[in-house]
């Protein structure tokens, strides 16, 4: 409730019979900018996901191929996928061992 004492305060300041249209909009935006700055509070959004060291590109496209192969298994539910996914899943995980013992012997 002090936001609106202020800006009646402010808004109440400016002269408005001495000014053109043009100079009161610019003093009015100003006067909501610096209200929207001061009495909105901000959320601080990270970039990225962090993905873990071991996660480097050649894992994570493996990963990937395993869960595309694993909905599309699901959605026709044929053999040659099931195949095709087991096969992935073995290469993601593979790759995952791989990348763990590259990253603790470094």
């Amino acid at each position: 409730m002090a936001c609106d004492h202020l800006l009646k305060k402010r808004l109440s300041e400016v002269n408005t019979s001495a000014n053109t249209p043009s100079e009161i909009w610019c003093i009015l935006n100003t006067i909501l900018q610096e209200a929207i700055t001061n009495f909105i509070p901000h959320k601080l959004v990270s970039g990225q996901r962090i993905k873990p060291l071991l996660m480097n590109n050649k894992v994570l496209k493996s990963v990937k191929k395993k869960h595309k192969l694993w909905n599309k298994w699901k959605q026709n539910n044929d053999d040659s996928i099931e195949i095709q996914y087991k096969r992935q899943v073995n290469k993601a995980s593979k790759a995952v061992k791989t990348a763990k013992i590259i990253l603790n012997v470094n």
